[in-house]
């Protein structure tokens, strides 16, 4: 049976992005830095905790993805937050845990990649689970976990 997720936002993401900026940016205050690297870092971790809010953890960039179709063929499908959707293949480096999934995939040619990163807040308890007992008992896809 094909698998289809609807993906939310995660708030529990969005915490650990803002915490782990806030703390790399507490770095960039302590460390003596002449002012021009101190701002050339602070602007690179701004540009990092906004690219990683609104791509995975609001998915409210034209590039987020907010649809997950597998089918029983072993196909996928991401559709983006502008409704465009794209056949993808999942690479390998892919990672399943009980608190986490980071889906690795190519869209296109090797260069065209896509990222998908789900934490348990952005799904609803069954589906999540469903998903990642079917990824880890997936043995006869080509691509491994």
């Amino acid at each position: 049976m094909p698998i289809r997720l609807e993906i939310g936002r995660s708030l529990w993401l969005s915490a650990i992005l803002l915490l782990s900026h806030a703390g790399a940016l507490w770095l960039v205050i302590l460390i003596p830095l002449p002012w021009w690297l101190a701002t050339i870092l602070t602007g690179a971790l701004a540009y990092s905790l906004l690219h990683g809010l609104f791509l995975h953890a609001l998915r409210n960039g034209k590039q987020a993805i907010v649809e997950l179709v597998w089918d029983t063929q072993g196909r996928w499908i991401l559709r983006s937050a502008e409704g465009q959707n794209v056949p993808a293949r999942l690479s390998a480096g892919s990672y399943v845990s009980p608190y986490l999934v980071l889906l690795n995939f190519v869209t296109g040619c090797w260069w065209q990649r896509r990222t998908l990163l789900l934490l348990p807040d952005a799904l609803d308890a069954g589906s999540f689970r469903r998903f990642r007992v079917r990824m880890l008992s997936n043995p006869d896809d080509e691509q491994t976990i």
